[in-house]
């Protein structure tokens, strides 16, 4: 592959793998953060790669969409290839891909544009679905979690009042007293239960089905990450050491190296494919009120709780008219532990700032942020494991409904570096 400006020639690669020439073009970063896409579905054959969230920028430049190795521009994949990394792409967020499909050309008007970059597909909403799928799957498989890399930093050096010891060697100076190992675990008001929480993670593809129904050519349950079967497999087999960072983390050692989970995003994440669920098929589940709680709306609220009081209705949530902008909540879902009207009133703000397109995700995203566990809530050690295990459950146990981490690996490799062992 060569690049000329008139008839100068002005870069040359000689043969080379397609990951190996985005290397070449983009440069060696995105070596290991490059994710290859391989996906079959009724004659449409999607390939190449997809970055990772390393890769995100905050402008466009970095899609490449090709036609049977031709460049192309469609508007209509471009929003696809989006979708597929649903929550994990933060608002104002671009992914990097590089992609090919093939298909037959007689299925494809080429004459849309001069230039003939811009395409019409007879099947407009096959080839959206493929790409979108053939992503999907990508990421899926891939299991995509945020890596914390500390940037080199002089190594901190300690020297006591004292001195240098008779050997020469300096120490810090501290008091055995100071060191605080967090391995007490305490009761929270708002503890998580093992019984509240799957037993056992389902085994779910990037559309939601089960092995038994997934096609030969799918990922299903193959496409679980390494970091998501060995937490999960040490969960619930040895003793695995779990501890909470100041009532707000949960760290816990795995083969790689440490994995460290933001305890309230980590509900969120439950809650919120719990709320789904719920909203796409499930009756839902309530709690009744012994008090039942009257609440007095603004117009406003009170307009966008008529829009969205359905939905609200399928998470478990029972509010009635009560005259002029006054409701009484009559029931919660089981999810929800008191402070019913304020959970009620920042579901309602939450809604109004959120830009889902899906009116039920947005009414989902507000709840499981508002019912989750909070940052300073303790939890007991089965409370942790509850937690990991319903987490590791999910379909998307990286990121939660916002777009933000809800787990950072540490590698080992990381650690060793800090401490000068490599």
């Amino acid at each position: 592959m060569a690049f000329y400006r008139g008839q100068q020639p002005i870069f040359r690669y000689s043969g080379q793998s397609p990951d190996e020439r985005i290397v070449s073009l983009f440069g060696d970063s995105y070596r290991e953060n490059i994710i290859p896409v391989d996906f079959k579905f009724s004659g449409i054959h999607v390939t190449g790669f997809v970055g990772n969230t390393d890769l995100f920028r905050a402008a466009r430049g970095g899609q490449y969409l090709f036609l049977n190795r031709r460049f192309i521009v469609n508007k209509s994949l471009n929003y696809a290839v989006s979708l597929a990394y649903g929550t994990m792409l933060p608002r104002g967020n671009f992914p990097f891909y590089v992609l090919n499909l093939t298909l037959n050309p007689e299925e494809v008007d080429v004459n849309v544009h001069p230039s003939k970059i811009e395409v019409r597909f007879e099947d407009e909403r096959l080839v959206f679905r493929s790409v979108l799928n053939g992503v999907k799957e990508a990421l899926n498989s891939a299991g995509v979690v945020p890596v914390l890399r500390a940037p080199e930093a002089p190594i901190e050096t300690f020297e006591s009042p004292a001195g240098p010891s008779a050997s020469g060697s300096r120490h810090p100076d501290f008091n055995q007293n100071d060191l605080h190992f967090p391995f007490e675990f305490r009761q929270t008001r708002r503890d998580i239960q093992p019984e509240n929480l799957p037993a056992e993670p389902a085994a779910v593809s990037p559309e939601g089905r089960t092995p038994e129904s997934e096609p030969e050519n799918g990922g299903g349950a193959a496409g679980r990450s390494q970091v998501n079967r060995q937490l999960y497999k040490a969960s619930r087999g040895e003793r695995v050491t779990v501890w909470q960072l100041h009532n707000k983390y949960i760290f816990s050692q795995i083969k790689s190296g440490l994995i460290i989970i933001d305890q309230h995003l980590a509900h969120e994440r439950i809650l919120f494919e719990r709320a789904m669920e719920n909203l796409n098929k499930r009756p839902p589940t309530s709690q009744q009120l012994l008090f039942p709680r009257t609440v007095e709306l603004s117009a406003e609220d009170f307009e966008i709780l008529k829009e969205i009081q359905y939905y609200l209705s399928q998470l478990g949530f029972i509010v009635k008219d009560f005259g002029g902008r006054t409701v009484v909540i009559e029931a919660v879902p089981t999810d929800v532990r008191g402070d019913e009207e304020t959970i009620l009133r920042q579901i309602i703000d939450d809604y109004k700032n959120l830009n889902e397109q899906d009116i039920r995700e947005k009414v989902a995203a507000a709840f499981a942020c508002k019912s989750a566990i909070k940052a300073g809530d303790p939890l007991t050690r089965d409370g942790m494991i509850a937690l990991i295990d319903g987490l590791f459950a999910t379909k998307n146990p990286y990121f939660c409904p916002h777009g933000r981490p809800v787990i950072v690996t540490i590698p080992l490799e990381e650690l060793d570096k800090r401490f000068l062992r490599l």
